[in-house]
């Protein structure tokens, strides 16, 4: 066990700001993965049918998810608990298609986590069956209100919505309707409501495509009759989830509005009105009145935006849309626009209070919610210096110990009750504002930087979040996980914290292989993406690659000509490769991954035929970099030391993820052994090919890159180098056939007249 995995959080848990000291970790790296990991299984301990009231939980109100209509067999969940444990799980792709939950072996394996001990799990399908099967009680009289019971049995919600209070009342069967006083603080469900639905939705949808691409191949698999059948009813009961799913859209949309309409952020009726709510009380508030009120701070007003982003995820996923004349599309446009200018002036207003030494009205924590807003409702927003700015004046308020001060509270009553902005959630908004995938895919040295820096406080968090693990809980030693720094309960764990940190590691893991995959390519001379290059060389990108475009097989035919109409090598590159890492794009993977025959390729052909061209192509397709190597990078230190260069470079090569490899006029390294070299002498070089042969093995098992060996001369490369598993695939690139030669000519002119 490391010498950090303690039991209780001692003083070293704590920030700065409550024990009134200032606290460093002097440990290096930490294994985000292997906390992620941790993290993915604290949450499945927490989040689980077998878990009671007094729990770890007890903060959140309980509710019942009944999908058959029988009591005895419900089971019980906590509504914004349970939201966040579905973002989690869904982000780390633990429900992916082909991921199952190993039972007997208490164990849940992707292609890159490990969850162990694993006690009880639910399918995707369970908790969406759950979700959107919920009435309101036996009466019957509200058959679609599935999202009203969610929000109303949710603690944020107020006294008169709420169906579950902390005593353990049960559901009220009047469920109040629409246009009813909502509260601010519901978007801390309705928001995360919105997310969990859109990971549900996504999933389903990719499992209906797959059991209907299934049946489509029936007679080629030689499926059985059963299992036709089988596949059939699945479909239709995933068909008949996302139609229960879409219907409560319409409500889940209402409540996303009211939260901000001014009669949901008036103080009290006692309030005096604005000449805006005089004139439109129910209308949506503008940026003005959503800063001055008192229920509201950029934390709330985050939710709000994750909810707006989501429901326009959700409905192109469904490929459908509400009716643009309907009052709530309206509403929700004019949402998106007070949003987008409430952030705008969030950013300004802390960023000039931030100049001011020790100013109370200023914090890190709301700076970066802003910020992270402001990405969200605008994410050209990233390009902008401000944003850096942003995002450097957040790091550099970090407190020593990998927390952060106590931001801005909205209060909601004369109590002082106000919402909980721990770090771990700053921790998420820095880190979804610094990160994207693309950064896993292209080579973006502008945006890399500025990972760089955000990459220091989120490993700082990481390190804070290790030493403040609790291993048992006082309740229940099978459960682990957080507590919110803000309170410090003692032996206590939180789902929806233990969420965040099983999100937080994960991205704080994509992050690091960013990091490195950077430091690996900067000791080469690497070829940008097509689109990169045009977009910062001035010109207008024509091709997008890779990440914005997921059409990569239409755009390889639009650029590439098939150079020989009968072995077509363009063609097996497209089987090979572009189909199968577009499918994989197109389910939202962060790793992309080549198929185990189409991994590497030999491509020969004479002098001028366009084999490098070909290369450079396919890079540009595929938006990855490309990393060239000629016979210069590995006698670089003299033929002596061929041997100890070449496993720095193989060393480097497989720790790259996303790239084009090109061994380029590398027939020496390669050379046919046990034959003359024509001259009678065996040129040193040839003498590598045998140190050569393991090195390409494990890059070609690795399966991180595709790579290409170009020879004008294919019968001179050693056999042993040809052979399956090193290099996959021979590609025959000659000069152009006739066919080939009339397609260039038309494309050439197509344009003149």
């Amino acid at each position: 066990m490391p010498e950090y995995f303690v039991e209780t959080p001692g003083r070293a848990g704590l920030s700065a700001m409550q024990t009134g000291e200032t606290i460093t970790f002097e440990h290096g790296m930490i294994d985000a993965k292997e906390w992620c990991e941790k993290a993915l299984m604290a949450l499945s301990s927490l989040w689980r049918s077998e878990v009671k009231k007094h729990h770890a939980w007890r903060t959140s109100e309980s509710i019942q998810f009944n999908k058959n209509g029988d009591a005895k067999s419900s089971k019980e969940y906590f509504p914004t608990a349970t939201f966040h444990a579905i973002a989690a799980f869904g982000e780390c792709g633990i429900w992916d298609f082909n991921v199952p939950y190993k039972k007997e072996d208490q164990l849940i394996e992707t292609p890159d986590l490990r969850v162990p001990n694993v006690i009880n799990f639910s399918a995707y399908d369970e908790v969406l069956a759950a979700l959107v099967g919920q009435t309101a009680g036996r009466s019957g009289r509200s058959k679609n209100n599935w999202v009203k019971l969610v929000i109303g049995n949710s603690s944020h919600s107020p006294k008169n919505v709420a169906g579950k209070g902390t005593g353990g009342a049960k559901v009220r069967s009047s469920i109040p309707e629409s246009g009813s006083q909502y509260q601010p603080r519901q978007a801390l469900v309705i928001g995360r409501l919105f997310h969990a639905l859109r990971i549900l939705i996504a999933r389903t949808i990719r499992e209906i495509d797959e059991l209907k691409d299934s049946l489509a191949q029936a007679e080629k698999n030689k499926l059985k009759v059963e299992a036709r059948k089988k596949h059939e009813e699945k479909i239709k009961s995933l068909e008949l989830l996302l139609v229960k799913a879409r219907s409560g859209l319409p409500d889940a949309t209402d409540y996303l509005c009211g939260i901000v309409r001014r009669n949901s952020i008036r103080r009290s009726s006692r309030a005096g009105k604005t000449a805006s709510e005089q004139a439109n009380p129910d209308g949506i508030a503008t940026a003005a009145e959503l800063a001055d009120s008192p229920l509201i701070s950029p934390f709330i007003l985050l939710q709000v935006a994750t909810g707006v982003i989501e429901r326009d995820a959700i409905l192109k996923l469904l490929q459908a849309g509400m009716d643009k004349a309907d009052a709530l599309e309206a509403e929700i446009g004019e949402l998106r626009e007070v949003l987008a200018q409430y952030f705008i002036r969030e950013v300004d207003r802390l960023m000039s209070r931030r100049q001011i030494p020790l100013y109370p009205h200023y914090d890190a924590a709301s700076l970066a919610f802003s910020t992270h807003g402001r990405v969200l409702m605008d994410a050209a927003f990233r390009a902008e210096p401000l944003f850096r700015a942003c995002v450097q004046a957040v790091v550099a308020d970090q407190n020593p110990d990998g927390t952060w001060p106590v931001g801005r509270s909205a209060t909601f009553d004369d109590t002082g009750t106000s919402i909980q902005q721990p770090s771990v959630s700053v921790a998420l908004s820095l880190a979804e504002c610094v990160f994207s995938r693309k950064l896993l895919i292209r080579n973006q040295p502008d945006e890399i930087g500025l990972l760089k820096i955000g990459a220091e406080a989120l490993r700082r968090t990481g390190q804070y979040l290790v030493h403040s693990f609790n291993l048992k809980c006082g309740c229940d030693e099978t459960c682990s996980g957080w507590v919110s720094d803000r309170v410090r309960w003692p032996s206590v764990s939180e789902a929806w914290i233990t969420a965040m940190a099983a999100r937080f590691f994960h991205l704080l893991w994509l992050t690091d292989r960013a990091c490195t995959r950077d430091a690996r390519l900067s000791k080469y001379s690497v070829r940008v993406p097509k689109a990169y290059r045009q977009q910062h060389g001035g010109g207008q990108a024509t091709t997008s690659g890779g990440v914005a475009d997921s059409d990569i097989t239409n755009k390889w035919r639009r650029e590439v000509v098939e150079p020989d109409s009968a072995v077509k090598p363009a063609g097996e590159i497209e089987k090979s490769i572009l189909r199968p890492i577009q499918k994989q794009f197109k389910r939202g993977g962060y790793f992309l991954r080549p198929e185990k025959n189409g991994v590497s390729f030999i491509i020969y052909g004479p002098p001028g035929s366009g084999k490098t061209y070909f290369v450079e192509t396919f890079a540009d397709i595929l938006g990855w970099p490309l990393v060239t190597l000629n016979p210069g990078h590995f006698i670089r230190e003299g033929l002596e030391f061929i041997e100890a260069v070449s496993s720095k470079i193989f060393e480097d090569l497989m720790h790259l993820e996303h790239a084009v490899i090109f061994f380029d006029e590398c027939d020496e390294l390669f050379r046919m052994r046990g034959g003359d070299s024509g001259n009678g002498a065996r040129n040193i070089l040839s003498f590598a090919t045998a140190s050569m042969l393991p090195k390409l093995q494990n890059l070609h098992d690795a399966r991180q890159v595709v790579f290409f060996l170009g020879t004008n001369y294919l019968a001179n490369v050693d056999d042993a180098i040809r052979r399956s598993g090193r290099f996959d695939k021979l590609l025959l690139f000659d000069r152009p056939d006739v066919t080939a030669r009339k397609q260039i000519i038309e494309d050439t002119y197509k344009n003149e007249k």
